[in-house]
């Protein structure tokens, strides 16, 4: 009888394995209902209690299981999938060189696309003092700086004050809202650009919409302190440099 039964239930699997069940769930590795579709369940303390094994000759030490585009999982190496943003030619937008210049933000014409999800956009932009009339002689000291502060907006042309500029997807966290840089002298210069800083940092921005958007980089809210007349030295944001750029990275 344990034979016939036994048979019985063989042919039984042999149908069902052909019977697509689009509520079917099933459980490995333990007799607990499932709680998923496919829920494998493994004791990894054991030798023989590994949750998953997939041989399909692409495994090896280091690897991964990833997600192709028509949903198969297959061993693969981590890649680092980064974005690299756009830096537009020959764009310096200009700083009046005082202390008036807080709470407003510049477009720089700069920007980077994300796809859905939370990423890290690190940025690294090069900052000058330079003549308004070039030929003119100006001495810097140590006292005449600027602090320059920089972000992301969700438009292309707005600029002013930070609470209509900076876009709401940016995440709170210890990095805040802003990447900063100084430039500041002592220098002298005849006709030639004075000195050169950098703005360095990192934001975090959740793109939470269902297709890639487009972040505008804007610049300024700068805290300066110099004797010079507005119209006599600027700071100049340079997007265009070779040492500047926008690189975003995604992040759990």
């Amino acid at each position: 009888m344990k034979t016939k039964n036994c048979m019985k239930i063989a042919i039984i699997c042999l149908l069902l394995g052909n019977v697509a069940l689009s509520n079917a769930q099933v459980t490995i590795g333990s007799r607990m209902l499932p709680q998923a579709t496919l829920d494998i369940i493994g004791d990894t303390a054991r030798i023989n209690g590994k949750a998953c094994r997939l041989i399909d000759g692409n495994e090896g030490a280091g690897k991964v299981l990833t997600c192709q585009e028509n949903g198969i999982g297959i061993w693969q190496y981590v890649a680092l999938h980064r974005v690299v943003g756009i830096k537009p030619p020959d764009t310096q937008p200009s700083l009046q060189f005082r202390l008036a210049q807080t709470d407003i933000l510049r477009q720089t014409g700069a920007s980077i696309t994300l796809p859905p999800g939370k990423w890290e956009v690190r940025v690294n932009t090069l900052i000058s003092i330079a003549d308004v009339s070039p030929g003119q002689s100006i001495n810097l000291t140590a006292n005449d700086f600027a602090w320059v502060r920089s972000t992301f907006s969700d438009y292309s042309t707005v600029e002013g004050p930070t609470s209509s500029v900076v876009t709401s997807d940016i995440v709170l966290t210890e990095s805040g809202r802003f990447m900063s840089g100084r430039v500041s002298g002592p220098k002298n210069t005849a006709g030639q650009r004075l000195c050169f800083g950098l703005i360095q940092g990192a934001v975090i921005i959740n793109n939470t919409g269902t297709v890639d958007k487009t972040y505008h980089y804007v610049a300024g809210f700068m805290d300066s302190n110099s004797n010079f007349a507005e119209d006599r030295v600027v700071v100049r944001i340079n997007v265009s440099g070779g040492e500047s750029s926008i690189v975003a990275t995604p992040i759990l």
